[in-house]
């Protein structure tokens, strides 16, 4: 019987989706070949399939010049479950005075009788002298690391939340008081092309490496040890294809970025030189080292009246959402986009965030597991350079044997992460679900989180606990894969304040710039927290592509403990590294003449929220624990800009909702610019309405935003009156090579399709009058086909007219689960190909659920069935239908006037088979009086369908109500406004 490591390492090797015929372990290889004194002497092992070495350290003893190395590993008895990852694993021996030396290679594991010993090799070696002796042996290495790590957990408790980095040695390290054992540091290498990246990843996994030559001259500087693909999921079918039709686009060049990790004791400088002036390599950078979440430490209570409240000041336990004006803003919308969160992961069974519990019932919550993805032990050890997987949960476990530092039990078990939490705390800000009777509201009231976890469980030999690290270098890759499934928002709440404005500028190949730039291209807002050190905004919240979110204390005022800066008297103490995480107290905000300005606020201080049950994200005030009592309940305060930026992530999640249409845009856009999304939170904040001629600060930026008033402006006014609906095209998308059709009102996630499915997706259906064109290509790349639809459905969940049928929403579920990382032919939830379907009821989401569908977010709405028929049917709409072609596997939505087409290609059954076919009204793309606007959204808004210039004031209608655009005027109020339906409606003044 396997015992429990083994069968705990086999889900490891599952999940990491290899598959391979023969195990092997290969000899141990030396590298280098033939080294000199002060060099790192490592060995190389190949092996895999019923083989894996595991994260822990080797224990290493040496008599004399004869040294002996013992592996910890795993071993599966049974072929037939073999599943376990190829590659090469990397083992640092250490640094050697000349002489000639003997090395035993040991590798232990648990077999079914108890523990085995088995010998891989004993290799011989000279090491000559070189130069220079090297000033330590392996003793003083050892000394010098472990002194770095008690220094880095000292400092650690006493600094700021977040992550330090200790000389490059250190690994990554997630929350306050965390150490970890000493990694290898790494630089993240953009090559000339696809087929080099594969190279280089080729030559790094070969077990004759040492008696090759490397694929770049400047990989045999500082001796490399290891290569793999900074974006672990890679491109494939369709995908590939299109990268590699467009090798200049920023997309494209992120698919060869590589992460190389070097000796311990290698000058990263001189390797990033080197490979710098290499003609094979286009760019050579460090990970972002000063990148850390943006929560912060509280140490104490107080408030400060820097600048005057505009606008009711909120006393209540969630009072930044109140100071939002989020209620009213439901009132109009409560939005339904797709936000992605790259972070620490989540707690994916928290009542308020889970879509379904564990009998298959449909509880409404926003996380949505099938957009989310588990990045954290990517390029982390050498046999996870590639490794994913689905499970984006905050406590997820490290696998660890019995007496080891941190897990002291006498039984092989997997211990989880000691704290956790800021993850979930900021997916509540985004998007708890106030149906939950929990007690917690988020600030979108249907927005989907796509959690992309950056973090990963890290032993601490020093204090036998188990943290989370964090991953810096998939931070980048996060944005990118969420730009590729179509997020429509990306939250940050994270930054790196060491990084000054315009960096992007001057580094575009920057991984972190890169994905930028991609969501950039795709129409993503990104919005970024400006930081907690009262000083200039942090990257990439000083990034003019960034919405940067600052924060405010419950009188609306900047928040900040100890003003004036430089005053640190209620501050954190310093650390003891230098780092001045003891001065975040207080919201960054723009001080340099020239840096973007602080843009938008919203709370930061002790701001209520969803916490990971029974954890702390530290030692301090974020959490389960805080305010306390209550532990254990789920929600708590932390403090920080790390909780400003989802509560604007989420009032940017309600605009998007509204009319999804409408591009991101610059918060004060010059003559001849697009006003979008940022304008119009800048344009309606509570200051700009107090103070309209002056209201703008370099410490409050535009303000704290007015979400009602912002949702009110999206909207429009027809008549003096306010819209109260909108209609936006139901994109058609089909592929032929998955058979399958997909219908979604985001131009994000039809962009995703187009450009990011293995099997592609094209436009079909009609033009779509006054939106021309999917999110502008990247410059010098080819533009996308052009937007079609058939039907055409309205954005928000309120009737339009008090006498319209009442509404439901259009809920996208998708057959494969796992999607972008693919999945196998026949595994559970997984068939031959995709297969998008809407979805209208909880009996029939529930039923899809079981049958493996999963759930993503709401793509509209559409009018319910009503009696009698034709004459309830609002004017210009048809019945909108799901039927289903059993042959191939695929349903469709379609309008009464193609019904006879879809039916006459096989689609005639109902799922689920005791559904109806009819799923309520929708409206066709017609536009009568080709004014851009289609007849169904003049209906809803209240202006004539039948004349290009409802109020003949000279002024279509639409362009002044643009369908891809923010209303500029209302197109009922010119001299001939009689002839508006919308005014003569409610001639009698009964309105709703």
């Amino acid at each position: 019987m396997l015992t429990k490591l083994a069968k705990l390492l086999l889900v490891l090797a599952f999940a990491a989706g290899a598959q391979f015929a023969h195990a092997f372990v290969d000899p141990p290889v030396l590298v280098p070949p033939n080294p000199v004194a002060g060099q790192t002497v490592s060995i190389n092992i190949r092996a895999g399939v019923c083989d894996l070495f595991t994260t822990d350290p080797p224990t290493i003893t040496r008599s004399s010049n004869s040294i002996h190395m013992v592996l910890q590993s795993a071993s599966s008895p049974d072929p037939t479950f073999c599943n376990y990852p190829t590659g090469t694993y990397a083992f640092v021996v250490g640094v050697f005075d000349a002489g000639s030396y003997s090395l035993q290679v040991d590798r232990v594991y648990i077999g079914n009788d108890g523990p085995v010993t088995a010998t891989l090799g004993i290799l011989s070696f000279t090491v000559t002298a070189p130069a220079s002796a090297p000033a330590l042996d392996l003793f003083g290495i050892i000394t010098l690391a472990l002194t770095l790590l008690v220094a880095a957990a000292l400092a650690l408790r006493r600094g700021g939340l977040g992550v330090v980095l200790l000389a490059a040695a250190l690994a990554p390290i997630g929350a306050r008081a965390q150490s970890a054992p000493p990694q290898n540091p790494s630089l993240e290498v953009l090559v000339s092309s696809a087929s080099a990246a594969d190279q280089i990843v080729a030559y790094f996994s070969a077990s004759n490496r040492g008696s090759i030559s490397p694929p770049l001259q400047s990989l045999a500087v500082e001796s490399p040890q290891t290569a793999g693909y900074l974006l672990p999921i890679r491109a494939k079918g369709d995908f590939l294809t299109y990268l590699q039709n467009n090798p200049t686009s920023t997309r494209a060049k992120l698919e060869r970025y590589l992460l190389i990790r070097y000796p311990q004791t290698a000058n990263l400088q001189t390797a990033m030189s080197a490979l710098r002036g290499d003609p094979g390599v286009e760019a050579a950078y460090l990970p972002a080292t000063g990148a850390r979440f943006s929560s912060a430490q509280l140490t104490g209570f107080t408030v400060t009246s820097s600048s005057p409240a505009a606008g009711p000041v909120s006393s209540g336990p969630q009072y930044g959402r109140d100071d939002l004006n989020v209620d009213a803003a439901w009132q109009v919308a409560g939005g339904y986009a797709l936000v992605g969160d790259v972070d620490s992961g989540i707690y994916p069974a928290h009542p308020a965030l889970m879509q379904f519990a564990s009998n298959g019932q449909y509880l409404g919550g926003n996380f949505v597991p099938a957009s989310s993805v588990n990045l954290g032990f990517a390029g982390i050890y050498p046999y996870l350079n590639t490794w994913t997987d689905l499970n984006v949960d905050e406590g997820y476990p490290l696998l660890l044997p019995p007496n080891t530092p941190c897990n002291h039990s006498n039984q092989t078990q997997s211990v989880p992460a000691l704290y956790a939490g800021h993850g979930t705390h900021v997916s509540g800000l985004i998007g708890a679900n106030p149906s939950s009777t929990f007690g917690v509201k988020g600030t979108c009231l249907h927005c989907g989180i796509a959690m992309w976890k950056v973090t990963y469980p890290v032993c601490s030999s020093l204090d036998g606990i188990v943290y989370q690290g964090y991953n810096r270098s998939q931070v980048g890759p996060a944005i990118t894969y969420l730009s590729d499934i179509g997020a429509q928002v990306i939250n940050l709440s994270l930054g790196d304040p060491t990084i000054a404005a315009g960096y992007c500028a001057n580094n575009p190949n920057e991984s972190w710039c890169a994905a930028l730039t991609t969501a950039f291209y795709r129409d993503v807002t990104i919005v970024a927290s400006a930081g907690n050190s009262r000083t200039v905004l942090q990257f990439p919240a000083n990034d003019i592509r960034t919405l940067d979110a600052g924060g405010f204390d419950q009188n609306v005022a900047l928040w900040d403990l100890s003003p004036p800066r430089p005053n640190t008297a209620n501050c954190p103490s310093p650390n003891l590294t230098g780092e001045n995480l003891g001065d975040e107290c207080g919201s960054n905000f723009a001080v340099i003449g020239g840096d973007p300005p602080q843009e938008l606020m919203a709370s930061a201080n002790q701001a209520l929220s969803t916490t990971y049950p029974g954890k702390n994200w530290d030692l301090f005030s974020c959490g389960d624990g805080y305010p306390g009592p209550g532990w254990g309940n789920g929600k708590g305060l932390c403090t920080g800009t790390s909780m400003s930026a989802p509560q604007i992530s989420g009032v940017v999640g309600i605009l998007r909702s509204i009319n999804p249409l409408v591009g991101t845009s610059v918060p004060n856009p010059n003559l001849g610019q697009t006003v979008g999304i940022r304008t119009v939170l800048a344009r309606t904040t509570f200051e700009a309405q107090a103070n309209p001629a002056s209201y703008f600060t370099s410490t409050f930026g535009y303000g704290h935003p007015d979400a009602a008033a912002a949702a009110r402006m999206m909207m429009g006014r027809v008549a003096g009156r306010q819209v109260l609906n909108r209609v936006t095209p139901l994109f058609r998308l089909y592929s032929s090579a998955a058979q399958d059709y997909a219908d979604t009102t985001s131009p994000q996630f039809a962009t995703a399709l187009l450009i990011s499915a293995a099997a592609a997706y094209q436009p079909q259906g009609s033009s779509t009058p006054g939106y021309t064109s999917f999110p502008p290509a990247e410059p010098g790349q080819p533009a996308l086909p052009a937007p079609k639809a058939a039907a055409y459905v309205l954005t928000t969940e309120y009737k339009p007219w008090p006498n319209s049928p009442v509404l439901l929403p259009l809920y996208l579920l998708d057959r494969t689960r796992n999607w972008p990382l693919g999945c196998t032919t026949g595994s559970p939830g997984c068939n031959s190909h995709r297969d998008f379907l809407l979805l209208t009821t909880t009996a029939d989401i529930q039923q899809a659920h079981t049958d493996g569908f999963n759930l993503r977010t709401i793509q509209g709405y559409i009018y319910q069935t009503c009696s009698p028929e034709p004459t309830c049917i609002p004017s210009g709409a048809q019945k909108f239908y799901r039927e289903c072609n059993t042959t191939i596997d695929d349903c469709a939505t379609f309008l009464e006037s193609e019904r006879t087409t879809f039916e006459g290609n096989g689609y005639t059954g109902a799922y689920p088979a005791t559904s109806s076919k009819v799923l309520g009204y929708a409206y066709p793309g017609t536009d009568s009086d080709g004014d851009g606007l289609i007849d169904g959204l003049e209906y809803v808004i209240g202006t004539d369908p039948f004349l290009a210039d409802s109020d003949g004031n000279g002024q279509s209608d639409g362009l002044a109500y643009p369908m891809a655009g923010v209303p500029v005027s209302d197109p009922c109020l010119g001299p001939g406004a009689i002839n508006c339906p919308a005014n003569f409606i409610f001639k009698n003044g009964f309105e709703l």
